[in-house]
Formats: C-alpha cells, structure tokens, sequence
C-alpha cells in the first residue's frame, strides 16, 4: 500500500468554524482523478446533446447545469492536484 500523499482541508463553513482534513494514497487520488476526468467527459457529452437545439428554453437551462457541475469538477480535479504537486513522487 502507498503511503499517504496529498492533504485537503475543507474550510470552516459551519458555526463551530469545523475544519476537516483528509488524506490519500497515490492509489485513491488516481481513483479520485480518473473518476472526475469520466465526468467531465460525460458533462461535455451531455452539453453537446442539448446543444442541438439551440432555441429550447429547457435546453439551454440543462447547458448551464452542466457547466456548473463541469466547473465543480474542474475545481475538485484542480484541488487534488494542487494537494499533491509538492510532494516527491514515490
């Protein structure tokens, strides 16, 4: 088993300024970055479909759902990255 790597921390959100941090072996962060590069594809996919008509109000409404959820797991994806890329590679 690899040793532990990167160290995300959620920030305070709560009124008891909880924060929580959570470590990862190697193996779980590239678990955790194919699964968010799958979605992403699967969001772009989907952004394609209901690009085809352009005109539908409903349509257009699911375009920018998926681009919220693209941007969250852009960000994640980010994060993870960012968690590891000091760290000595093993």
């Amino acid at each position: 088993m690899s040793p532990e790597r990167g160290n995300l921390a959620l920030l305070p959100n709560d009124i008891n300024m909880t924060t929580y941090t959570f470590s990862f072996s190697d193996s779980q962060i590239s678990i955790l970055k194919t699964s968010l590069d799958m979605r992403i594809d699967r969001i772009n996919d989907l952004i394609a479909i209901f690009s085809k008509n352009p005109n539908s109000t409903d349509d257009q409404w699911m375009i920018a759902q998926y681009n919220k959820e693209r941007v969250e797991a852009e960000t994640l994806m980010q994060d993870l990255t960012n968690a590891t890329s000091f760290l000595p590679t093993a």
